[in-house]
C-alpha cells in the first residue's frame, strides 16, 4: 500500500475512530503503525484502498472487532518487570497481614495480552505464599480478543518462559511432549480472563470485579495523556483505601497529578486521595464486621433484614425471600467474588428450581454468565431478572452494558433510561453493591456514552 494524501487522509479517519472506540492513539506520527494493521486487513478482505477499508469499516461494524485484534500490540513476556513483582508480592502480604483471612483478594492485570502478565501475577500470589491462606483471584482484560484466546489456551515455548526466576520455572510450569510448556494448574485456577476495554471505565462500564492490586502496563503509552489521566483517575476510584496500583515508568508521571505516590520496595506504587475514594470510588460499599466483611458485588444484608428473612414468606417479586434463598444468595455471591464459577452456577441453577419467580438468581447467572463472555446467555438471564421484576434498577444498568457490547446502542440507552426510572423506587440494588444514587450516576455517564 502506497501512502498518498487520500491514504493518509483515509488513515486519519480511521485513527479518529480508533480513538473514539477504545482510546489508542494512532494519530500523527503513529499513522505509519496504523496503516501496517490495514493492509493486514485489506490483504485479508482483497481490498484495494485505504478508502474502501473505511466504506467497509462503516457497513460492518463487526469488522472493528476484528480491526482491534489486529492494531493492538500483545508483546509481553512473563516476570517483565522484576521490581514491579516483587512489590506486589509486598503488597500481598500487608493486605494479608491486615484484612479477615476470608476476604479474597483481587488482582487485575489491565492489558494482558496473551496471558503472560496474569500467570506471572498469580505464580507471585502463590510465592508470597497468599494464595495458600485466602483467595485470591488474578484477573487478565484486554480488548484483543485473539490474544485472549491463546491466554486460555497457556501454551507457550520455552524461549517466552526463560525470563522466569529457575525456582518458579520448576515450581510453577509443567512440560509437553512438543517443547512447550503451561502454567501448573494451581497457577491456572487463580487466574480468569475477560475482555474489557479500559476507556469503558470513563463510561460507566465497571468490570465485574473490585480489585485490590491493579497493573497497568503496556496500555497507556497508546493513549494521549488526558485520556490517560482520566483512566489513571478512574482505576484510583476502584480501590479501597490500601489497594495499589503500578503504572509503565513510561507514563506514571501522569498518576502524580490525582493519586499518591507510595514506595513499594524498589519501586513506586500509586493509592487514590483519601477525598477520592470517599466522594468518587464507583462501589463504594458498608463496612460489616471483620468477620462477615468481603470483597463483593453485594453487601451482606442488614440483620434486621435478616430477621425479617426468616419471618416473612416468600413473595413472588423475589423481594422478601425465604431462608433457603438467603442462604444461596450468601453462597453465590461469596463463589462469584473467588472466581468459582461452576459451583456457582450449579447453586444458582437449584436456587432458581425451588424460587422461580424470584428475580435474584436470574440477575446473578446473567452476571455470571457476562463474566464468562457467554453474552447471549447472560442476556436472556438479564431479561429474564427484569421480566420478574422491572424495579431492579442494576439489572437495568448491567443489561445496557451488556447490550452496549453486542453493538446494540439503541437497546442499551433504552436500558440505561429504564436504570434511571428503576432507581427511584429500588431498594434492592444496594444489595449488590449498588446503592440508587450510585446507579443514577453511572447510568447517566453511560447514556451520555452512547
Amino acid at each position: 500500500m502506497t501512502r498518498d494524501g487520500s491514504d493518509t487522509k483515509s488513515l486519519t479517519v480511521i485513527a479518529n475512530q480508533l480513538l473514539e472506540r477504545v482510546g489508542l492513539d494512532y494519530r500523527g506520527d503513529r499513522l505509519s503503525l496504523l496503516a501496517s494493521s490495514v493492509r493486514q486487513r485489506m490483504l485479508a478482505l482483497g481490498l484495494s484502498s485505504v478508502s474502501d477499508y473505511v466504506e467497509y469499516l462503516q457497513r460492518t461494524p463487526a469488522e472493528w472487532d476484528r480491526f482491534v485484534d489486529t492494531v493492538t500490540v500483545t508483546e509481553t513476556s512473563f516476570y517483565r518487570d522484576p521490581k514491579m513483582v516483587e512489590a506486589v508480592i509486598q503488597v500481598l502480604s500487608d493486605l494479608h497481614r491486615t484484612r479477615p483471612p476470608e476476604r479474597p483478594i483481587h488482582i487485575w492485570s489491565t492489558a494482558t495480552a496473551e496471558g503472560q502478565e496474569a500467570y506471572t501475577l498469580a505464580m507471585a500470589a502463590l510465592a508470597s505464599h497468599v494464595a495458600q491462606e485466602r483467595p485470591v483471584v488474578v484477573w487478565g482484560t484486554d480488548v484483543n480478543a485473539e490474544a485472549l484466546a491463546r491466554a486460555q489456551a497457556a501454551r507457550y515455548t520455552s524461549s517466552e518462559v526463560m525470563s522466569l526466576p529457575p525456582a518458579w520455572q520448576r515450581d510453577y510450569l509443567e512440560w509437553h511432549d512438543d517443547g512447550t510448556c503451561s502454567p501448573t494448574q494451581e497457577v491456572r485456577a487463580l487466574v480468569r480472563f475477560l475482555p474489557y476495554n479500559l476507556k469503558a471505565l470513563l463510561e460507566g462500564v465497571l468490570p465485574p470485579f473490585t480489585p485490590d492490586v491493579i497493573v497497568c502496563a503496556n496500555v497507556l503509552i497508546y493513549f494521549p495523556p488526558d485520556l490517560a489521566k482520566a483512566v489513571m483517575r478512574a482505576l484510583g476510584q476502584l480501590l479501597p483505601p490500601d489497594g495499589v496500583i503500578f503504572f509503565d515508568r513510561a507514563v506514571a508521571y501522569l498518576a502524580r497529578e490525582m493519586l499518591i505516590p507510595v514506595r513499594v520496595r524498589a519501586t513506586i506504587g500509586y493509592r487514590a486521595t483519601r477525598a477520592a475514594v470517599e466522594r468518587e470510588r464507583p462501589r463504594a460499599r458498608p463496612r460489616p464486621p471483620a468477620k462477615e466483611q468481603r470483597i463483593a458485588d453485594a453487601p451482606s444484608r442488614p440483620r434486621s433484614s435478616q430477621r425479617r428473612q426468616r419471618t416473612s414468606p416468600a413473595r413472588d417479586d423475589g423481594s422478601s425471600p425465604s431462608e433457603p434463598c438467603a442462604h444461596h444468595e450468601k453462597n453465590v455471591i461469596r463463589l462469584l467474588d473467588i472466581g468459582e464459577w461452576e459451583k456457582a452456577e450449579a447453586q444458582l441453577s437449584d436456587w432458581r428450581a425451588q424460587a422461580p419467580l424470584d428475580a435474584r438468581p436470574h440477575f446473578l447467572l446473567a452476571r455470571l454468565y457476562r463474566m464468562q463472555g457467554r453474552w447471549e446467555e447472560a442476556r436472556v438471564c438479564y431479561e429474564r431478572a427484569l421480566y420478574l421484576r422491572p424495579s431492579f434498577a442494576i439489572a437495568h444498568l448491567e443489561y445496557g452494558n451488556l447490550l452496549r457490547a453486542l453493538g446494540d446502542m439503541r437497546g442499551a440507552q433504552r436500558a440505561y433510561r429504564r436504570a434511571l426510572r428503576a432507581a427511584q423506587n429500588d431498594t434492592d440494588s444496594h444489595r449488590f453493591g449498588f446503592p440508587p444514587a450510585l446507579v443514577v450516576r453511572l447510568a447517566d455517564r453511560a447514556l451520555r456514552g452512547t
